[in-house]
């Protein structure tokens, strides 16, 4: 079973595997120091000084440290656990804002139909020899006429139009006695300046009486108000047939119909004009929105009247629906050549767009009132317009439905400082796991760029970690990933082997594939922990290391026979080594604290504990290296034990691996029993005394 989550940063791992592995038996040896106070012997004894009878498992060393487990194997590994801060949506799911420019043109100009003119052509304008005749029954010859010209009436309403559609209604009438022959054609000129508006000719004769009518089409004819109309032609006559003359009265009756006409420009009286039309700008295609819930976002709208008349603008922003469940519509009134601005507080409302070649796309359309002029002649044109800039904020969602595009969303950078000892080189291992759980809260895929740099600023060193693998998209519940880092898929090894005194998190998260379809809100979630294993298998360097100092209390009448009756001394210790490497082990006595390892006055050793023998083939201690050792020690070297107090005190020296790997398992265990004896003679004679 894995042990609760360490509290510890991974210097602590690094560091406590360094004090609690490599040199266990060190703080073993200082920890394990239990020593009763001697008494003196009333007989002649042996007096011992006990320093160590322990017998030590890798498995207490395991029981004893959260970071530390052991597998089915016995193998033992570091076993570290952190929870990273929880991560929600938040603010993060947002578009960028928008700034663009629209123009919306007047288009066509409705004109009224300008209405009906006519002409009349007499027989005595048409037939001058009529005025001779008039009253008599006579033939006529054939006769011919040319470029005869009659002033049409102004108009009222208009000076000058250019026309886009619209046609003008001929209808020629014969009120003379006679036909007139085809061929016959009407000019319309302008009055003015004598240029021809538009040319009408009738491919057949036209009899006594008869009534013929032409449509012929305005499309970019420019007209002016003032017309005259030129009519060329003739007769054939009335051949031998006598007709009655009559030249004041019989004639030719032209008459002009003008119908309703939309132009591309006109100075005229202007009528009350409507225009509408429709426009959209795009979001991109990183969110694709369906509906969404607003959290936050303004519309700044700018308009510009170029048109020569007043506006009534009703713009309606088709895909946002208020607190109402209305679609956002404002009136605009907008004086011409005038400039409004209007803001729009978009917050609470609800985005529900419809979608455009699979992007998000603000839609808008308006419908425009330019008013009449009042009588007055202005010129207008189909290009006069007004202007538009959109400028939509910033928008944050706070629940959205649709589908995601690799929306990025930066994390902030973390560094962590980790308080390596000074003394520690490097910690070289030959496998490791690292697995990041991600528990995803959130609709869609995830798919991370992270980056941990290491750094040893020691030596320089530095090692970057990539973590760039997909994370699966929650369902109904949050959804549990692992991407899972070793030696054979990254560089984990350098990684965790520079023992990096610095790290440094940073990077992006991209959410949605473009594909999936899915809701997302601010509380959404990104639970995320990492989990380390490292099996101990290991190189080192060599080391020495010193333990606390430790207090030897020796009463008075032992301290006694040891100034007057001391025989001999010997330090005993028997040791049985199952631990895969060796120390080296010098005990350091004084009778001043400080002076232990500056100046003992008494130095046993190096007690050496040679390594356990390991199988070749599987790395493991087959079996346990008993050390015996028996060292005599003098007088001199004895009577440090008269004092009071004794202050002991242990350095450790551990030869480094030269690259080879150790492994450690539970099995593993250090036997250790060392004691000093003390010999020395009873005077039973002064016992009585």
């Amino acid at each position: 079973m894995r042990k609760p989550k360490s509290e510890n940063s991974l210097q602590s791992i690094i560091l406590s595997f360094f004090t609690g592995i490599i040199f266990f038996l060190i703080l073993s040896v200082q920890f394990s120091c239990s020593f009763k106070e001697p008494v003196a012997p009333k007989w002649d004894v042996n007096l011992p000084v006990p320093l160590m009878n322990r017998t030590i498992t890798m498995q207490e060393l395991v029981d004893k440290n959260d970071f530390l487990v052991s597998n089915p194997d016995g193998l033992v590994s570091i076993d570290f656990e952190e929870n990273l801060d929880r991560y929600e949506v938040g603010d993060q799911l947002k578009i960028e804002g928008v700034n663009e420019s629209f123009t919306a043109k007047l288009g066509k100009i409705e004109i009224p139909s300008p209405g009906t003119k006519t002409a009349t052509f007499n027989l005595s304008d048409i037939y001058p020899p009529s005025q001779m005749l008039n009253g008599q029954m006579v033939p006529v010859p054939a006769f011919s006429f040319e470029n005869l010209t009659a002033n049409l009436e102004g108009f009222q309403d208009f000076e000058s139009i250019l026309i886009e559609s619209g046609f003008i209604r001929i209808t020629l009438t014969n009120r003379l006695p006679i036909p007139l022959m085809s061929g016959t054609s009407l000019q319309v000129k302008n009055r003015n300046t004598g240029e021809p508006v538009f040319f009408v000719e009738f491919s057949r004769q036209i009899e006594p009486g008869e009534k013929v009518t032409k449509n012929v089409s305005l499309a970019n004819v420019r007209i002016p108000s003032n017309l005259s109309f030129v009519i060329t032609g003739g007769s054939p006559g009335s051949g031998a047939e006598q007709v009655e003359i009559d030249a004041d009265n019989d004639g030719i009756d032209l008459e002009a119909y003008i119908s309703p006409l939309t132009a591309t420009e006109a100075t005229a009286v202007i009528e009350e004009q409507q225009f509408s039309g429709k426009d959209s700008l795009s979001l991109g295609d990183s969110i694709v929105v369906t509906q969404a819930k607003i959290s936050t976002g303004n519309f700044a709208l700018e308009f510009e009247n170029h048109v020569p008349l007043n506006l009534q603008i009703d713009l309606q922003l088709n895909d946002f629906y208020d607190l109402n469940d209305q679609p956002v519509r404002i009136y605009i009134p907008i004086q011409a050549g005038g400039t409004v601005s209007r803001n729009i507080d978009i917050s609470g409302f609800e985005f529900r767009p419809v979608l455009n070649n699979g992007s998000s796309v603000v839609h808008f359309s308006y419908d425009v009132i330019a008013a009449g002029s009042n009588g007055n002649f202005v010129t207008v044109t189909s290009e006069d317009n007004f202007s538009l800039r959109i400028n939509l904020s910033e928008i944050h969602f706070s629940e959205l439905h649709g589908i995601l595009n690799g929306v990025q969303v930066k994390l902030d950078s973390t560094e962590i400082s980790l308080d390596m000892p000074e003394d520690l080189d490097s910690l070289h291992f030959d496998a490791a796991r690292l697995e990041l759980l991600v528990n995803n809260g959130i609709g869609f895929p995830l798919f991370p760029d992270i980056k941990i740099v290491g750094r040893n600023n020691s030596d320089g060193e530095v090692v970057e970690l990539k973590i760039d693998q997909k994370i699966e998209a929650a369902n109904d519940h949050p959804v549990q990933s692992v991407i899972t880092l070793d030696e054979n898929n990254s560089n984990l090894l350098d990684f965790l082997n520079i023992s990096p005194d610095r790290l440094t998190l940073a990077g992006s998260v991209k959410l949605g594939d473009g594909i999936k379809v899915a809701s997302i809100t601010t509380s959404d979630f990104l639970e995320t922990s990492v989990h380390i294993t490292a099996p101990l298998r290991l190189s080192f360097p060599s080391q020495s290391i010193k333990t606390d100092v430790d207090t030897i209390q020796i009463d008075e009448d032992a301290r006694k026979e040891l100034r007057e009756n001391l025989l001999s001394g010997k330090l005993v210790a028997e040791l049985d080594n199952h631990l895969p490497f060796g120390v080296d082990l010098t005990l350091q006595f004084s009778a001043k604290d400080t002076g232990v390892f500056n100046n003992p006055e008494l130095t046993i050793g190096p007690l050496s504990l040679q390594p356990a023998p390991v199988s070749s083939a599987t790395g493991r201690v087959e079996a346990e290296e008993p050390s015996r050792i028996l060292i005599e020690l003098n007088q001199e070297e004895i009577a440090i034990f008269a004092n009071k107090e004794v202050y002991m005190g242990i350095v450790a020296y551990i030869p480094g691996s030269n690259g080879q790997k150790y492994s450690v398992y539970n099995s593993d265990y250090l036997r250790v029993k060392a004691y000093c004896e003390f010999k020395y003679h009873v005077d039973p004679e002064k016992m009585s005394q």
